[in-house]
């Protein structure tokens, strides 16, 4: 069996129990703009992609223990007596494709397509304590199933025994298809598949997932849902049936970039910035990724000439910016760079070089000119062309160039129970806009209510 992927966006994200929720149902888009008062759920909303992350990267009592533990994981209202919930909906377009060994069927491959997975995490709490257990861990996909001819050449049947990616004869002919699912499961640890496989394809669930994966487990504390290491366990499907989750999710802080970072650390951009530097660095060493770089820059920041690092004896590294101001060849170190250029170089690092996906930013507007958010603002529109980008703001002109469309209003009731909606389905605001009011205008009056 192989696979492709692409495309992968969050479409739904659907939450019980989780901190100020108690019930949160939402769909994304490639662009999602996060406003609300003072306390109205933000921060909450992004704390449930915070722990899907960090199940993925540090398994699940780690993620609960960064949450500050079981007691303000969920909600301190219904605390025990619901369970805790987290699903997401992705859309990732995904082609598996399956071999039937039976001679009589060798010229045939078959092919199952799924538009979107959902992971499922459910965890119940003890009544007492601060225990729980994993009630639900699972991924589902709705597939299309086809049977497609592949030929009889001598390369077409190698295809076939190797399962490369694709035959060498020619363009695969369809022969049949229709609807029906496949699942993976995880119960104390242990791997089931669920298959749903129209009577019409003479395939056997014995062919999608061999007899002696009934046998597997995954490591204790390892969660099917968001985590790869489990993947990896399936030997015969090669490639994890269902892509990874890989969130990025940035608050960044000016100052820290401000010191020297040492050269043996992440290379990948840490979540405050203070690596800037060292990813610099990175992005230097491919001359187009840096010409993106300042191009970007220059675009936003007339007055910067160049970006570059510095290299120290202690092996640390400092980053410098040439501005026009200066008719020499001068460099400011990072320490005398302001605030608005450090935190537009690490928005531009975040959005354009980072492999994660989606995006995560928490208000890009802080310490940059009123002047530049529209600018700031289509260059998060163009980013989000290829990756899924969500920020939160407090901004206005964020929320008047944004436009409506991208706009996840997020409120408290008077129980403290945070909500969550897309403006486009607010009727309010629909009635609002068709008086003419801008959207800037119902944001600034706190009128925008989910």
């Amino acid at each position: 069996m192989t696979l492709d992927s692409d495309g992968q966006t969050i479409k739904r994200i659907r939450a019980q129990n989780f901190k100020g929720f108690k019930e949160l149902d939402i769909n994304l888009k490639r662009l999602n703009v996060l406003i609300g008062a003072n306390a109205a759920g933000k921060t909450t909303f992004v704390e449930i992609l915070r722990f899907v992350r960090d199940i993925a990267t540090q398994g699940l009592d780690n993620a609960i223990s960064l949450q500050g533990g079981v007691k303000y994981l969920r909600n301190l209202n219904i605390a025990a007596a619901a369970d805790l919930r987290v699903s997401l909906t992705i859309g990732q377009p995904t082609t598996w494709r399956f071999f039937n060994h039976d001679h009589a069927h060798r010229d045939t491959y078959f092919q199952a397509l799924a538009e979107e997975v959902e992971h499922t995490l459910t965890l119940r709490f003890k009544t007492r304590g601060l225990g729980y257990e994993v009630m639900e861990d699972r991924m589902d996909a709705r597939v299309t199933w086809s049977q497609r001819s592949r030929g009889h050449s001598k390369q077409s049947i190698l295809f076939a025994k190797h399962e490369e990616e694709r035959p060498a004869a020619g363009a695969p002919a369809l022969k049949s298809s229709a609807a029906g699912s496949l699942a993976l499961k995880s119960i104390n640890g242990k791997i089931s598949c669920e298959l749903d496989i129209p009577a019409s394809l003479n395939l056997q669930s014995t062919d999608v997932i061999p007899p002696y994966l009934s046998e597997a487990r995954i490591p204790k504390g390892t969660i099917l849902a968001f985590s790869p290491a489990a993947y990896y366990l399936l030997p015969t499907l090669r490639k994890p049936p269902f892509a990874p989750l890989e969130i990025g999710i940035y608050d960044f802080d000016p100052k820290l970039p401000k010191r020297a970072a040492q050269i043996t650390g992440k290379a990948d951009l840490e979540e405050d910035g203070r690596n800037l530097a060292l990813v610099l660095k990175e992005v230097r060493r491919d001359r187009h990724k840096w010409r993106k770089l300042n191009n970007l820059l220059l675009d936003l920041l007339p007055f910067v000439q160049d970006i570059d690092v510095e290299s120290f004896a202690d092996k640390s590294l400092l980053f410098k910016v040439k501005e026009r101001y200066f008719k020499q060849d001068h460099y400011l170190p990072a320490s005398s760079v302001s605030d608005g250029t450090i935190n537009i170089a690490a928005l531009i690092l975040a959005l354009y070089f980072e492999e994660k996906w989606p995006i995560v930013i928490e208000e890009p507007e802080r310490n940059i000119h009123a002047s530049l958010i529209a600018k700031v603002v289509e260059l998060i529109k163009e980013a989000a062309r290829n990756r899924q980008v969500i920020i939160t703001t407090h901004n206005p002109e964020i929320v008047k160039h944004a436009g409506v469309e991208a706009l996840v209003l997020l409120s408290r009731s008077s129980d403290g129970f945070c909500t969550a909606t897309r403006a486009t389905e607010s009727a309010q605001v629909r009635n609002f806009l068709k008086n003419e009011i801008g959207i800037d205008e119902l944001y600034v009056g706190n009128l925008l209510q989910a």
